[in-house]
């Protein structure tokens, strides 16, 4: 059984700062269900660090969740302070 929410999720890495490998800015993933993309092959799969951090925004928003200071539109960033990395995570209707 897949579980679909009601909006394809889009992150999207505004900024890359230090030494991060897996992250550039411009590098954009979609979430729909239970897969997440890449939108280009040379794009790296997401770090495992930075999607425990802003999964459960990205699951909340799928579902309708809200946060009511951002919106249909949420930036979190990678705890990594010395190697940081910003994601946009943006909801669009299926």
């Amino acid at each position: 059984m897949v579980f679909k929410g009601k909006y394809k999720m889009v992150v999207k890495v505004l900024e890359s700062r230090g030494r991060c490998e897996a992250h550039k800015a411009g590098d954009v993933y979609e979430w729909s269900g239970q897969t997440l993309t890449r939108d280009k092959p040379t794009v790296a799969p997401i770090c495992p660090v930075a999607w425990a951090a802003i999964q459960p925004k990205v699951y909340t928003m799928e579902w309708d969740g809200d946060f009511p200071w951002h919106g249909d539109t949420f930036v979190a960033a990678c705890p990594d302070y010395d190697n940081l990395v910003v994601f946009e995570i943006k909801r669009v209707p299926i």
